[in-house]
């Protein structure tokens, strides 16, 4: 399955052939410099493949995990940045998952005052939520996203066949998200998918529709002031427990924490009688 959703701002590539997008983009792009942010896991995982389709100038690399989506982190690409000469006129392409994302969208947004990014989400929350709505952020002060910039990428490029690298508890972490969108906007889906005991067979239709609502509702609210805050259904409680975890030796992953968060404000909305 190869598809386009065309925002008012960015196209999202979703298919087997995305690499071959962003390839084409890169090309004709006449980017001075184009350096490539990874996490550990993903310079091991995917960046082989990309190396495979795309030439690029630099790499680097940064710890996965949410405790590491700190300022701390960004400085480090910024002296990367700085190091291999990037300026206004270079590409950041943002390889790995929410924190990849969230962190190198930030990151290009403030250096030189903002150059260009682009989003390959390889892992399932990130290609159906995080890499689409122009949210980038860091943590602050053991507060989830504290400080960030709404800033739209070139493009988003999402290939399915990267989650074959996702272990199961970071695909069912996605996955969350996945039913998130159901429960808001699609509740026929909602039907077929709540049915399952574990994953659907074949995920690239469930990708592509959750893509489509998220896009869908953040073209009627790119700046999170009406309809759009529909889409933090969750997150409330979710980013509490987030933040809490951020401390603990035990780890919970953000899918994980929407999912609780989902549960506890549906009963909290039972008992005020809104549900």
């Amino acid at each position: 399955m190869n598809n386009i959703i065309s925002t008012s701002d960015y196209p999202i590539h979703i298919g087997t052939n995305a690499l071959e997008a962003l390839r084409d983009l890169v090309a004709a792009g006449s980017f001075t410099q184009v350096m490539v942010l990874t996490d550990h896991n993903t310079a091991r995982e995917c960046l082989p493949r990309l190396k495979k389709v795309l030439e690029f100038d630099a790499h680097f690399s940064i710890s996965p995990g949410e405790k590491h989506k700190t300022i701390a982190s960004c400085e480090a690409v910024w002296e990367a940045m700085t190091t291999h000469g990037l300026d206004r006129k270079s590409l950041l392409i943002n390889l790995g998952g929410g924190l990849v994302g969230d962190l190198g969208g930030f990151s290009a947004a403030c250096f030189k005052r903002g150059l260009a990014f682009v989003q390959v989400p390889t892992s399932l929350l990130a290609q159906v939520d995080a890499s689409v709505g122009g949210k980038t952020g860091v943590n602050f002060a053991h507060f989830k996203n504290q400080v960030g910039t709404f800033v739209n990428p070139l493009a988003v490029f999402v290939d399915s066949t990267f989650l074959d690298t996702l272990p199961e508890r970071e695909a069912l972490s996605g996955y969350a998200e996945v039913l998130k969108h159901c429960l808001i906007a699609d509740g026929l889906r909602w039907v077929d998918l709540a049915g399952l005991s574990g994953l659907p067979m074949s995920l690239g239709p469930v990708i592509a529709s959750s893509i489509q609502i998220k896009a869908d509702i953040v073209a009627l609210d790119p700046r999170e002031d009406g309809p759009r805050k529909g889409l933090n259904f969750g997150h409330t409680v979710g980013h509490a427990l987030e933040s809490w975890f951020m401390d603990q030796t035990k780890s919970l992953l953000h899918g994980e924490a929407v999912a609780m968060g989902m549960i506890c404000e549906s009963f909290i909305s039972y008992q005020l009688g809104t549900l």
